[in-house]
């Protein structure tokens, strides 16, 4: 078999074996934590999971610190 092969089984089964564990874990809130009012399927709870947080960018902060940045250049050269 090929190393390509081996590779893609490996992470198929590990993706696998992720998604069964988040199953467990909706099942857990879906009898405790859901009811009528708040229920989500699991692929809405698997893509709320693995969505990427994003993070606020405060532009003032951005800004200083790129002006702190530039300081500590000139101040090098």
């Amino acid at each position: 078999m090929r190393l390509k092969t081996i590779t893609k089984l490996l992470i198929d089964a590990h993706n696998k074996e992720i998604e069964d564990k988040l199953w467990q874990q909706w099942l857990v809130d879906y009898g405790t934590h859901m009811d009528k009012d708040n229920f989500i399927s699991f692929e809405k709870y698997k893509e709320e999971t693995f969505k990427p947080k994003a993070e606020k960018i405060d532009a003032e902060k951005v800004l200083k610190d790129a002006e702190e940045i530039k300081a500590a250049d000139r101040g090098r050269g």
